[in-house]
């Protein structure tokens, strides 16, 4: 087949970089759910490797096991499902995950039908992209609305999931999951690149091993991303706040949906204690506040806190807290004994925790950079 070579290199690159990713997550003392559906993805991913490799090192010898790598494909929309949920909520069991697999399981059965073919047979269809049977493109077909349904199910977690963020925490560093929407949207891309190519191979009676060539080369790149910051990804809900996230926010929506007549009348008053607690206690200088610390510091239900500044302030509690990290940045520059800091321990003092985090919202909020600040003011 075309380029076995070079397929054989991404093969035994990706099948390394999934299997030392693995034992690194593995080897965690404290797991998570997250970081066993990592591990175990991690493994799939290597399998799913290491099987071609062996055909196409040998294909007199493992002739017979060809294709059965397509049997694992159904597994990874799935357990990359799975991992977005685990990130993001407080209560997903290893049942929960467990019984999502049936999919994969119901198209690996369809499958069969394609890996029982004669080696012969499938090495034909590879090679030459020719006399496809349509029962064998059907669990193909079937694999790839496994593969849309999965991944849309996870942008739409991870959407939420931003959404939500604001509304809990002051920062975004290791808690937006940034780094997955964008390794979702790679996995997307390439996974459309492929199956586009595939039709136009199969029209021209090009070999599909192209294809295969641009799927694993780019699965290669994605389980080195996947590994890395998979690893270095700790605990999204880290806080040991009086009720989960969707609790929280469930329970403002309920409020919300209620009749407001009486819960209005004591709003103000509320919100009058909160803006006293911000002034004389300063929470927004601790760089790790959450909805749930803050609320525990009041002596206020969390949902209830959240009201108040969604309603009552108009704002969410990113924005709430951060406005009044800029004012104490604005105070400190002015501060005659702030002079001899630097615009990023003036940041640090101020509460937030990364320059590129503070750059990045006093930008938002003032439309100028710190040093343009600064620069305004010395003019």
């Amino acid at each position: 087949m075309y380029g076995a070579g070079i397929l054989r290199f991404f093969y035994l690159v990706g099948c390394a970089n999934s299997l030392f990713f693995s034992v690194l997550v593995f080897s965690r003392k404290e797991k998570t759910i997250a970081d066993k559906i990592l591990g175990y993805w991690l493994l799939a991913l290597s399998l799913q490797l290491f099987l071609p490799f062996l055909y196409l090192a040998n294909i007199n010898l493992f002739i017979h096991i060809i294709g059965f790598e397509t049997i694992l494909a159904a597994i990874h929309p799935i357990l990359l499902y799975n991992y977005t949920r685990a990130l993001t909520q407080t209560q997903l069991t290893s049942g929960d995950v467990i019984k999502s697999l049936w999919p994969m399981l119901f198209a690996a059965a369809s499958m069969l039908r394609y890996v029982l073919l004669d080696p012969s047979k499938k090495i034909e269809i590879l090679s030459e992209a020719k006399d496809l049977p349509i029962d064998i493109l059907i669990p193909f077909l079937l694999e790839a609305v496994i593969f849309i349904y999965f991944l849309r199910q996870s942008f739409k977690i991870l959407r939420r999931h931003k959404n939500n963020v604001l509304q809990l925490y002051s920062y975004r560093d290791d808690v937006d999951l940034l780094w997955l929407r964008r390794l979702l949207l790679f996995f997307t891309l390439f996974l459309l690149s492929t199956a586009a190519l595939v039709p136009v191979l199969y029209i021209y009676d090009i070999s599909l091993a192209y294809s295969d060539f641009i799927f694993y080369a780019s699965l290669t790149i994605f389980i080195f991303l996947l590994g890395y910051w998979g690893y270095q990804q700790g605990n999204v809900f880290s806080y040991s706040g009086p009720a989960p996230a969707h609790e929280v926010l469930s329970q403002h929506r309920s409020v919300d949906s209620g009749n407001g007549h009486s819960n209005e009348s004591n709003l103000d008053a509320e919100a009058a204690a909160v803006l006293r607690f911000m002034k004389s206690h300063k929470p927004h200088l601790d760089s790790t506040i959450t909805l749930y610390k803050l609320a525990e510091q009041i002596d206020m239900p969390p949902h209830q806190l959240s009201r108040i500044i969604n309603r009552h302030f108009h704002k969410n509690f990113f924005e709430f807290v951060n406005e009044y990290r800029i004012s104490a940045f604005k105070e400190k520059l002015v501060d005659t004994r702030s002079h001899n800091y630097t615009l990023l321990s003036l940041a640090f003092e101020s509460g937030f925790n990364s320059k590129s985090a503070f750059n990045r919202i006093f930008k938002e909020y003032t439309g100028l950079t710190p040093q343009e600040y600064k620069s305004s003011l010395e003019a």
